[in-house]
């Protein structure tokens, strides 16, 4: 089960784009210091040395391979953060963010969050949740 001061961050990515998972990771490193994210990142080859915010796993190649694989000790109630490689953040509004996951981790009927701004929010600032 995810600590209230820890969530898994699945990283989807393969070895041939860690310089890519790298900005990912520099970017929320960047934006908020104090995330709560402990980034699974699985390779084929290009191992790392694991840290408090990082954990490498030896993974199939194939993504559907790779996910099961990362997925197979996580308890089905568990809180993660699904991470594309390439789609990392630019702005974050962290105290709002820290808010939303404290209260969604709190609440059962609370499945799910996203606190990023998709192309139609970039433009339409009145559809997200937090329009500033």
């Amino acid at each position: 089960m995810s600590s209230p001061d820890k969530i898994k961050a699945i990283v989807l990515t393969c070895d041939r784009y860690r310089v890519m998972t790298q900005h990912l990771i520099v970017q929320y490193e960047r934006l908020w210091p104090d995330h709560p994210f402990v980034f699974h990142i699985p390779y084929q080859e290009l191992g790392g040395v694991d840290s408090e915010r990082i954990k490498y796993h030896t993974s199939p190649a194939d993504i559907k391979g790779a996910v099961l694989h990362l997925l197979a000790n996580i308890d089905d109630e568990e809180w993660i953060c699904w991470c594309v490689d390439d789609k990392y953040p630019i702005q974050l509004v962290t105290d709002k963010i820290a808010s939303l996951i404290s209260h969604a981790m709190r609440s059962p009927e609370v499945d799910s969050l996203i606190f990023c701004s998709c192309r139609v929010t970039l433009t339409n600032r009145k559809l997200s949740l937090y329009p500033h």
